[in-house]
């Protein structure tokens, strides 16, 4: 019809790819396919990351860490034949212990957290560093003891600042979370001596002027006075020992990296 006239050759063209158009869209639009759709275990892991507690989303923040590193160990062994999880859920995220008179006017709290990941296929997890399964589950935890969640607590809000592993460093709780208090209070600072007592503290000198040696004989006073310190602490029970006065202070220099920085009291 076209051909035999001309005349309408345009417009019957424009109909035409309109039409084709049209039926190109209603074919291959609207729809989702299968890879596209979240998996249960996805969904499950993105409700825990908009919990309204927020040791639950560090929970599920880890539990999808962990998952994802799993997965990405087992394909790189076994490639396409890798496994995935399907599922994993909170079996433990209990208070264990609180603190209330070693930072500032705020509670500390520590929470046990324990959790287990359903793989497909359990032959094809690499296990490494104590990982650990029991009934066709992969446990949290390891080499380094279950995490434990430090919280802080003020006025009944809580917010996460760390995890902690007491287990698996040798600690009891109130060590280590004393230490990862100190360690989160020198962020900034230079890690270049630490106390090696029941709290962990790290002391830095910040000027670049100091020779190595003028640096090292301020951060052995400053190790010195941290042994000193006692009644301006609320707990002072923290220390097996305590100095109560030196004279004569002397020290040896090894070679270690060269970090010149002023000494932080307190941090």
């Amino acid at each position: 019809m076209i051909i035999k006239n001309p005349r309408t050759l345009i417009p019957a063209l424009i109909a035409a790819l309109l039409m084709v158009a049209v039926a190109v869209g209603c074919t291959f639009t609207g729809a989702k396919s299968g890879t596209d759709e979240p998996s249960p275990l996805e969904t499950k892991i993105e409700v825990g990351l908009n919990d309204p507690d927020p040791l639950v989303r560090q929970a599920w923040s880890m539990i999808r860490g962990d998952i994802e590193q799993n997965e990405e160990t087992s394909r790189q062994i076994f490639a396409d034949e890798g496994t995935r999880f399907t599922d994993a859920e909170i079996t433990a995220l209990e208070l264990i212990d609180s603190f209330d008179s070693i930072h500032e006017d705020a509670v500390i709290e520590v929470y046990l957290l324990q959790y287990r990941m359903l793989p497909e296929d359990m032959t094809k997890i690499v296990f490494a560093g104590g990982m650990k399964a029991r009934d066709g589950w992969l446990l949290s935890g390891g080499s380094m003891g279950s995490p434990h969640l430090v919280a802080e607590d003020v006025d009944e809000e809580i917010t996460y600042i760390g995890t902690i592993h007491p287990e698996g460093e040798g600690q009891g709780v109130l060590d280590a979370t004393l230490e990862l208090l100190y360690r989160l209070g020198s962020q900034d600072a230079g890690s270049v001596a630490t106390s090696p007592i029941e709290i962990s503290r790290v002391y830095a000198v910040t000027n670049p002027d100091l020779t190595p040696r003028e640096a090292a004989e301020l951060l052995t006073l400053c190790f010195v006075e941290s042994l000193r310190e006692n009644d301006d602490l609320e707990n002072p029970t923290y220390k097996t020992f305590v100095l109560t006065d030196y004279k004569d202070l002397s020290f040896e220099m090894y070679p270690t990296v060269v970090s010149l920085y002023f000494c932080k009291k307190g941090s």
